[in-house]
């Protein structure tokens, strides 16, 4: 991508006026294509269906996600939460594997427009990249990935130590917030962390950037057979 259309993020801001919106990543300068909007869940808590994650170990069926799904979770993993920074300090991108009506890509998602801007077609640079075993074949049948982008640097002359802690705890919580909605959905959800790495920060357009991935969030429809990392969901507490 030319550093004119790259997503970006500003390395300084003022501490006199909204210290961290100039920090705050902001998307390619592109037409952005219109996603239906979410089916909000009802809850936080998946189905009684699902009362157990899966977390596949060998890959997932090939079946494409529906893009109401794919909404909800990307909505799901951008929802405000509570801090003593400004939110939002975080990316959210997308590689649609499949998704019907969204060409095979990596994509920008902007939360607050519910849009999402094309990066780039071509991702064999990432499915061929430097990648763990189980990661290569996760991606054979996976249906998206979702991958948080941030810059840890920046913000540390403004908020010191706390800028880098956010980051991660942002990143902690998007893909969390995204693995529940997914089960919620039926779906399974797995990270790989050896996908963030410079081959897919090149494919995002992130090098030359301050921008970095943080993460690496496949998901997909779980395997009927073969080995599964299985944990119970406990049922949310009536207490107060």
């Amino acid at each position: 991508a030319s550093p004119s259309a790259s997503p970006s993020a500003s390395p300084s801001a003022s501490p006199s006026a909204s210290p961290s919106a100039g920090l705050r990543p902001r998307p390619p300068a592109r037409p952005a294509r219109t996603f239906p909007a979410p089916t909000p869940l009802t809850t936080a808590h998946p189905s009684p269906a699902t009362s157990r994650r899966a977390s596949p170990t060998a890959g997932y069926r090939p079946t494409p996600l529906p893009p109401g799904a794919l909404t909800t979770v990307l909505a799901a993993a951008c929802a405000p939460f509570p801090s003593d920074l400004p939110g939002a300090t975080t990316a959210l991108c997308l590689l649609a594997l499949r998704v019907p009506d969204l060409p095979r890509g990596a994509y920008w998602y902007d939360p607050a427009q519910h849009t999402l801007t094309t990066i780039t077609t071509h991702l064999d640079a990432v499915t061929t990249g430097p990648l763990l075993p189980n990661t290569r074949l996760a991606l054979r049948g996976a249906a998206a990935v979702l991958i948080p982008a941030g810059d840890p640097l920046s913000g540390a002359a403004t908020f010191g130590d706390r800028w880098y802690r956010m980051q991660q705890l942002e990143t902690g919580l998007r893909t969390h917030r995204a693995t529940l909605a997914a089960t919620a959905l039926g779906l399974s959800a797995r990270i790989h962390s050896d996908g963030a790495n410079e081959t897919t920060d090149e494919v995002l357009g992130l090098t030359g950037t301050p921008l970095r991935s943080l993460s690496f969030l496949a998901m997909g429809t779980p395997p009927t057979g073969g080995p599964l990392v299985t944990r119970p969901i406990p049922a949310p507490s009536t207490r107060r």
